[in-house]
C-alpha cells in the first residue's frame, strides 16, 4: 500500500462490536482514515476497526517526532503522528482478513497463544515443541 500512495499507512482489524472500547478505533472512507477514537463505548464507535499496530510512517517523521517530543509526552506519541497525517487526508489502511491471527500482545493470554502458534508454524521446532507440549498436558 505504501508502495502504491507513498503515504503512511496502518492495518486494522475487525475486532467486532464488543471489543471495540479496548482499542483504537478508525472510520475510513475510500481507504483513507477520517477519524480515531481511543477506546470508544459501542454506542460512539464509528466502526469496528481497530489499529493493530502494524504501521509504515512518512518522510515527515523525524520532523513531526520533534514536535512531539518524548522529553514534553513523556514517551514516544505515535497517535499523534497517526492524527496529524489523517488530518491533512494522508493515513491510508488496510483491512487484514480474520484469516490472519491477529494477538494482542498487552493481554498475557494471547501474547501466550501467539509463542505457541509460532512454535508449531516453525518446521524447525514443531515436532519438538509438540511432543513437549503433548507430555506437559498429559
Amino acid at each position: 500500500m505504501f508502495e502504491r500512495y507513498g503515504q503512511p499507512c496502518v492495518s486494522l482489524y475487525d475486532v467486532g462490536i464488543d471489543r471495540v472500547g479496548d482499542y483504537g478505533i478508525v472510520s475510513l472512507d475510500e481507504g483513507t482514515i477520517t477519524s480515531i477514537v481511543e477506546k470508544p463505548s459501542p454506542a460512539n464507535a464509528p466502526s469496528t476497526f481497530a489499529l493493530c499496530g502494524r504501521f509504515i510512517y512518512g518522510e515527515d517523521t523525524f520532523d513531526l517526532l520533534e514536535k512531539y517530543s518524548v522529553e514534553e509526552y513523556g514517551e514516544m506519541q505515535s497517535i499523534e503522528l497517526l492524527r496529524h497525517w489523517m488530518k491533512n487526508g494522508e493515513l491510508r489502511a488496510d483491512l487484514l482478513t480474520n484469516e490472519i491471527a491477529w494477538y494482542d500482545s498487552g493481554l498475557p493470554l494471547e501474547w501466550l497463544k501467539s509463542q505457541v502458534d509460532h512454535a508449531l508454524l516453525r518446521p524447525e521446532y514443531r515436532q519438538q515443541f509438540r511432543t513437549w507440549l503433548e507430555k506437559r498436558l498429559g
